[in-house]
């Protein structure tokens, strides 16, 4: 490429490089830079004719300035359709999955929900049952939903649920230290008529009476997440394992062995 006469340009070319600047409302082409041979770019500035070509390159800066904030619009403004829902919306097929995935904050409370569900069912005691009632959720209550309020109020209540009961099943209503003392039973089929767990240090001793006869002496208890493991001294196959399901006004609300009955003792002392 040939060099530019200096006469043309308020730049001065070094070399067989130019860059170029097409000045507003003139038409012409103007050199704007020289690169030397290690490739630095260099302004040399020569006649009066600069301070034209200065307005220029801040009018120029300012159309790119004003482009790259377009840009960063047009990107960002194209995120807030990205779903961030827990399946893959390129696959939705129902109506209700395309009305998750046509709004972010919705598809948020979808990843919410789906975390807390999982949560649930790795720690749940009702791990399938959990699942199909996860299932007839889907099914008939967001199944049903045919706008965005619907499908909100839907997952926000479905959530409240979850955390309801895993707090209710994390959380044993007796303390080990509520268990000791008597108890007669006041109603079901418990195993023992009449009960005493004993607590003395480190020692737990558990006995029962029958028709206000001993019946099962010298045994011991365990009491951890809500289970209260009752072993014979010495026969391992008498043991019985109560698990609590409630506790108010001194009265143990029990099932044994994975028993679905319920049985209630009542406190009669210590």
């Amino acid at each position: 490429m040939g060099r530019f006469p200096s006469s043309v340009s308020p730049y001065t070319l070094a070399d067989e490089v130019p860059l170029f600047l097409i000045l507003p409302r003139s038409g012409f082409v103007q050199p704007l830079a020289q690169a030397d041979r290690r490739g630095s770019v260099s302004l040399q500035p020569t006649t009066a004719g600069g301070r034209l070509l200065d307005a220029a390159l801040s009018a120029n800066r300012m159309i790119v300035f004003r482009a790259i904030i377009i840009s960063l619009i047009i990107t960002l403004g194209g995120m807030d359709s990205v779903s961030a829902a827990s399946f893959d919306c390129s696959k939705a097929s129902t109506a209700q999955e395309k009305l998750i995935c046509s709004d972010n904050s919705l598809g948020v409370l979808d990843d919410q929900l789906a975390q807390i569900y999982k949560e649930r069912i790795t720690h749940s005691k009702e791990a399938e049952a959990e699942k199909q009632r996860q299932i007839r959720w889907l099914v008939d209550v967001r199944g049903k939903c045919s706008s965005k309020d619907c499908l909100r109020e839907a997952y926000t209540r479905r959530m409240a649920t979850l955390k309801t009961q895993a707090m209710e099943e994390s959380t044993c209503p007796v303390q080990e230290t509520d268990l000791v003392g008597a108890w007669v039973r006041r109603s079901g089929s418990g195993f023992f008529e009449k009960m005493a767990f004993g607590m003395n240090g480190a020692e737990r001793d558990f006995n029962s009476w029958l028709d206000h006869r001993p019946e099962f002496s010298g045994g011991s208890w365990t009491f951890k997440d809500c289970e209260i493991d009752i072993k014979h001294q010495t026969e391992a196959q008498l043991g019985v394992v109560f698990v609590v399901i409630g506790y108010r006004n001194e009265q143990l609300h029990v099932t044994e062995n994975g028993e679905k009955g319920e049985s209630i003792y009542r406190k009669v002392g210590k």
